[in-house]
């Protein structure tokens, strides 16, 4: 990333919280002026962090600095565990030459444990003095059971220019919609100004259909926030950016198709590693009553257990698809419309199995590292799609021991 006064800088350090080894902090500078939006986890035991943050976002607070820790939540820590996170925030601050209040903590990894004060704010002083490092760098030293850093970037225009999105992610268990479902951040520049209202509106709805519309476990996290940050002004010259766009890379219309682009990739990387995962899923339901209606549809059949341990075991059972469209909680669902496909071929139709499909083609298709199942329900007009991944043991060998 560049490193002019309009630009973000990322700066990653090894506070050795939780993990050896390895970079566990990071500390993403943001220029003057910086437009931001925010969603955050709607778990009703917020972390330390989301207490913060959701308060700087509600009175307007100018943003210059998040700092990330990996390792340790903030989480259920009390009284205790805000104080800690005004300290690190104050200490970044200072080391920065920003307002205290300008500056924000994000946190991840165990619940109930307090941070080291003092560890934490050497670690603000230590990484807002570190050299910057590239995405990929600073992607890693917020990883936690992740089995790989998740980046992605985008291309798009706006006030006549080209300019760069980039955005990085974290997770791969307690992973459930919920609003957030992990952390995300979104870097992108704006030669004319956007304001807050808009980031923000934008912010949802891209959301709403990519990190909103993913499940590893269907457990939503106490600490789960993604932030969108705008640099306004000063954006890369168009000349600039064209010299690193590859010849074959699409250029969006707007920054909100960006957007919406952006966090889909980083939404399908995060269901892809799933812990323990070895499948993707792909599940698309149409002909609902409402969008609503199909998200619940596809979000029941994604999340199934028994719909996911059969995608693990390459066993072609429909029945637990349909057992999981019944179970959503929408209603009526008239069974004589229901079409089931998987990998596009057909199943069940107007409620009944095909005695003919070829469930040889179906069992190839399971094999894949990515299975789709689409879903028609006869209501309507509602459509949604839904990414998951598959259940195995590995799932539960990493749980059964993560604070180890």
């Amino acid at each position: 990333m560049s490193s002019s006064a309009s630009d973000f800088t990322l700066h990653t350090h090894a506070a050795e919280l939780k993990y050896r080894g390895r970079d566990d902090v990071l500390l993403i500078a943001c220029p003057p002026n910086t437009q931001w939006a925010a969603v955050f986890t709607t778990n009703t035991l917020h972390a330390a962090p989301v207490i913060l943050g959701k308060a700087a976002l509600e009175s307007g607070q100018p943003l210059r600095a998040l700092i990330i820790n990996a390792g340790n939540a903030n989480a259920f820590t009390g009284d205790e565990g805000l104080a800690h996170a005004r300290t690190t925030c104050a200490a970044a601050a200072e080391a920065l030459g920003v307002p205290a209040e300008s500056v924000l903590p994000v946190s991840t990894g165990v619940i109930g444990e307090q941070l080291d004060p003092e560890a934490m704010r050497s670690a603000a002083i230590a990484v807002a003095a570190a050299d910057p490092v590239d995405l990929s760098t600073a992607a890693q030293a917020i990883m936690t059971t992740d089995a790989y850093p998740k980046t992605a970037q985008r291309y798009y225009r706006h006030a006549g220019q080209v300019c760069r999105m980039q955005g990085m992610a974290k997770g791969a268990g307690m992973i459930a919609p919920n609003m957030a479902t992990m952390l995300g951040f979104v870097l992108m520049h704006a030669p004319v100004e956007i304001d807050q209202a808009t980031l923000q509106r934008e912010l949802r709805h891209a959301c709403a259909r990519s990190f909103n519309s993913i499940s590893v476990d269907s457990d939503t996290s106490t600490n789960d926030s993604v932030f969108l940050l705008c640099s306004p002004g000063g954006a890369p010259a168009s000349e600039a950016v064209s010299e690193s766009i590859d010849s074959a890379a699409t250029i969006d219309a707007d920054w909100p198709t960006a957007l919406r682009a952006l966090t889909r990739d980083l939404a399908w990387q995060i269901v892809g590693d799933g812990e323990g995962a070895t499948k993707r899923i792909d599940v698309t339901v149409s002909g609902a009553s409402c969008d609503a209606d199909a998200k619940a549809i596809a979000r029941s059949i994604a999340e199934s257990p028994l719909v996911k341990t059969a995608i693990a075991g390459e066993d072609a059972n429909w029945g637990r698809i349909v057992m999981a469209i019944g179970k959503s909680g929408v209603s009526p669902i008239d069974s004589t419309q229901v079409q089931i496909a998987i990998g596009g071929i057909a199943l069940v139709a107007n409620g009944a199995p095909l005695a003919d499909f070829d469930e040889s083609a179906v069992t190839a298709h399971l094999g894949g590292d990515v299975v789709a199942i689409d879903v028609e329900i006869g209501n309507g007009a509602g459509v949604w799609q839904f990414f998951g991944c598959d259940f195995n043991e590995t799932y539960i060998r990493i749980n059964a021991s993560y604070r180890s």
